[in-house]
């Protein structure tokens, strides 16, 4: 099998980042965070720390133990989503916690990637960490309450995460609107440039509710992270007006579902046209996909709308 490659990079691409660049000459900003991501920082630790106090220290029946465990699960998302998101593109899962990232230590690969060696360095931090985890996430709450509600709490607690963590990045990939084009069988070759790709294969959704954005850590706007994951999560909603305007005078969908509630509707209509039989795809008698998302357009030098 070929390994994947795309075209040179076309006018697209240097055009959107050119004009991103110019966004922030022009205001003087840094594409790095500023106090707005230092407060949100705090109030998300302060959530964090109070959570898991709440979870092991202070539950004295089973509704409050799982108004905690929900609590904590909240917490940890939004420590991967708003903090952890902007070093690196990742998420994290019961199996990264207990065998996964272990596995990828000793094998030193992910997927078919080879890791660079660690360090001794690398190791010990590895180690240290874990067992730092493992003390505040078991081994205390062992200490104070029964291995059985220790347990359920664990489980419970990673489940919700998983289920947060899933939501928020299936809504932005795997909806009834995006493409998954293939390479060539031949060559690998793509049949569009990276940034392009990436924009046909990405949606966003709920780009004018602030809480969505500020809770998502701008996840909601995945096209501008997929192009620009160097930039700040807090920027994104000023520099999707430049996004919007470079697809649409390039020809390029930008997909954007108005609301989560439509972007997760936009998600069962992708299952459910997932499990139809193929014959069932192609038949004339089989009901056409109700467009729900929304094309994000502007004319240049004009503000952008939703149409």
């Amino acid at each position: 099998m070929q390994p994947m490659r795309f075209p040179a990079r076309g006018g697209f691409h240097e055009t959107v980042k050119q004009r991103v660049k110019q966004y922030f000459a022009d205001s003087r900003r840094s594409t790095t965070g500023d106090w707005r991501l230092f407060v949100k920082t705090g109030v998300i630790l302060a959530w964090l720390a109070g959570s898991y106090a709440l979870l092991v220290f202070g539950s004295a029946s089973f509704f409050m133990s799982m108004l905690a465990v929900f609590a904590l699960a909240q917490g940890c998302a939004l420590v991967g989503f708003n903090i952890m998101h902007d070093g690196a593109h990742e998420s994290y899962a019961l199996s990264w916690v207990t065998v996964g990232d272990v596995r990828k230590l000793f094998s030193g690969r992910i997927g078919p990637y080879k890791l660079p060696p660690p360090t001794i360095a690398d190791v010990g931090v590895f180690v240290v960490t874990k067992l730092c985890y493992f003390g505040y996430a078991l081994f205390l709450p062992l200490c104070l309450h029964p291995w059985q509600h220790v347990l359920l709490a664990f489980v419970g607690v990673h489940l919700l995460l998983e289920v947060t963590l899933s939501m928020a990045f299936q809504l932005a990939h795997t909806v009834d609107h995006t493409s998954f084009p293939t390479p060539d069988a031949h060559t690998g070759m793509m049949p569009t440039g990276w940034a392009e790709h990436e924009v046909k294969t990405t949606a966003n959704f709920a780009p004018h509710n602030p809480w969505v954005t500020w809770y998502l850590g701008g996840l909601n706007f995945q096209i501008e992270h997929h192009l620009f994951a160097r930039i700040c999560h807090i920027h994104y909603p000023a520099i999707s007006t430049m996004v919007a305007e470079t697809c649409h005078a390039f020809a390029l969908p930008y997909v954007c579902y108005p609301t989560v509630r439509a972007a997760i509707a936009g998600h069962y209509r992708f299952l459910k046209t997932m499990g139809r039989r193929p014959n069932a795809l192609s038949s004339p008698s089989s009901p056409a996909t109700t467009p729900t998302a929304t094309i994000i357009t502007a004319a240049p030098g004009r503000s952008w709308d939703m149409q």
